[in-house]
């Protein structure tokens, strides 16, 4: 299963998230992990339980691709301060 479709038959992710795919899984046909940004809404997902809420969701993907997901998990607010997704150009995938 491709890592879009994987993410696209995800059914627990939280209300106002954007997920996207970055690094060499972009570009290689064989990728050894597989980088995903996860951004959510603050205001849906309290802080402190964003990586437990985006948990589940990796490790869903990685048992249909069958490759380790490393998450990078940012509120709206980080991903506009750090401009995540001005440096790392990574393709949007999926949001709710």
């Amino acid at each position: 299963m491709s890592v879009r479709n994987a993410v696209e038959s995800v059914e627990n992710l939280p209300d106002g998230s954007r997920v996207f795919l970055f690094g060499s899984a972009c570009y290689r046909s064989h990728p050894s992990d597989i980088d995903i940004l996860y951004i959510y809404d603050s205001k849906l997902v309290p802080p402190e339980d964003a990586y437990a809420r985006f948990r589940p969701v990796s490790n869903e993907i990685a048992r249909s691709v069958g490759i380790n997901v490393h998450a990078t998990v940012l509120s709206e607010t980080e991903v506009k301060e750090s401009r995540f997704l001005e440096r790392v150009e990574p393709h949007e995938l999926r949001s709710t």
